[in-house]
């Protein structure tokens, strides 16, 4: 039996591939590879396995946060989130139908009469 292990992905410069894929993230061009958007997006994997010209999605939330976020999400690492992030990452994670994605530890501000 031979296999690649997973793990290899770890040591590919990432951030090197060129731009040739955009999000489209509230209206805000984020320019990235193709590589990573499959990396981030099942979905966007499927559209590129009918379509391999497809060189664009948007993302529109209801919450706003920052894109990066996610970005930051390819160093293979935990990553602090701040509580105002979490709704916006958490629609995000959705609209890329990305399960491999968690966020854990949510510390939730204590419930009070007057931040209910």
């Amino acid at each position: 039996m031979i296999q690649l292990k997973a793990s290899c992905i770890l040591n590919v410069p990432l951030q090197t591939y060129g731009d040739d894929f955009t999000f489209v993230v509230n209206e805000n061009e984020i320019k990235t590879s193709r590589l990573v958007s499959d990396l981030l997006s099942p979905k966007i994997c499927r559209i590129h396995l009918v379509d391999p010209t497809f060189d664009k999605f948007i993302i529109k939330t209801k919450h706003f946060g920052s894109f990066s976020k996610v970005l930051d999400l390819l160093k293979f690492t935990e990553n602090e989130v701040a509580n105002d992030d979490i709704n916006f990452l958490t629609e995000v994670i959705e609209i890329l139908e990305n399960d491999s994605i968690e966020i854990t530890n949510i510390k939730y501000e204590e419930l009070t009469i007057d931040n209910i």
